[in-house]
């Protein structure tokens, strides 16, 4: 049996078996005294479970499908989405009507997922990239149809151009999203980092500004008008946790929407949410 650790904190360890019978195995150890506890990761117990475990038969899978079509009723709900998924998943687009499947994502205005679906079931023909990118600005969806664009594209939904969707951005208000594509698109010169910047920063931070103000600033070598530390101060006073991990990164918790009513002025329910968004 050899063992390596990989590294010093995490502890990540590659079993090897000298038996033929057992496979190299990885493991994440958590040390403890008097003796070590070894516990395989979540990856490693998932690769598994898929190992051993057998397929379902295919009228099972239609069956599951159908039922998670029929629980929304004729309204695009998460059930939906999750059908779509199974269906590619498990190859059972002859056993469905795909093109249908996408159609109700389509009315339920779950555009980003009739991109994803219409590309994976092979759809762009019957639902353009362009049309459905023209539908999600007409719902001010401006986030997620620059998301679907390259960096290099010229126009969005074959009218507007990043630049367009921008200014439509910024004069909606969400000027922290429109960081992340100032920087994406190169639109430095068109959008002063340092205005949208100073805009965020008006009146109450939430989790995701302060998250996309301490990822973006940086990158735009603002640091100097807009400190880190300053920055930390306006969450802090926003009723935002900040935890600092190893390595520098950091965790922000904010307060949840169901109990902040019934909390006295300043109270802070942490809630886990990850660093900051790409």
């Amino acid at each position: 049996l050899e063992e390596r650790v990989l590294t010093s904190r995490t502890h990540n360890m590659r079993m090897v078996f000298d038996s033929a019978k057992y496979k190299e195995l990885r493991l994440r150890a958590f040390y403890a005294v008097p003796k070590m506890v070894v516990i395989p990761s979540a990856s490693a117990l998932l690769r598994r479970k898929r190992q051993h475990s057998e397929a379902p038969p295919v009228n099972a899978r239609v069956a599951w499908v159908k039922e998670l079509l029929g629980r929304g009723g004729a309204e695009a709900g998460p059930g939906l989405r999750l059908a779509c998924e199974h269906v590619r998943r498990w190859s059972l687009e002859p056993e469905f009507d795909t093109c249908a499947l996408v159609r109700r994502l389509v009315e339920g205005k779950q555009f980003a997922a009739a991109l994803r679906f219409a590309r994976e079931f092979q759809l762009r023909r019957e639902f353009p990239t362009t049309t459905l990118l023209h539908a999600m600005l007409a719902q001010k969806r401006y986030d997620g149809a620059l998301k679907a664009c390259g960096a290099r594209c010229r126009s969005v939904d074959g009218e507007a151009g990043p630049g367009d969707v921008l200014r439509m951005m910024v004069r909606a208000g969400e000027h922290c999203v429109a960081l992340k594509y100032v920087h994406k698109f190169g639109q430095a010169a068109a959008f002063p980092p340092a205005q949208l910047v100073r805009a965020s920063l008006q009146g109450d931070l939430s989790v995701r500004t302060a998250a996309m103000l301490l990822k973006y600033v940086p990158l735009f070598e603002l640091s100097d008008a807009f400190p880190r530390e300053a920055i930390l101060e306006r969450a802090a006073a926003s009723g935002i946790l900040v935890h600092e991990l190893a390595g520098g990164k950091l965790v922000l918790k904010g307060r949840r929407r169901s109990d902040s009513a019934s909390l006295p002025p300043g109270a802070a329910v942490p809630v886990k949410v990850g660093s900051a968004p790409n």
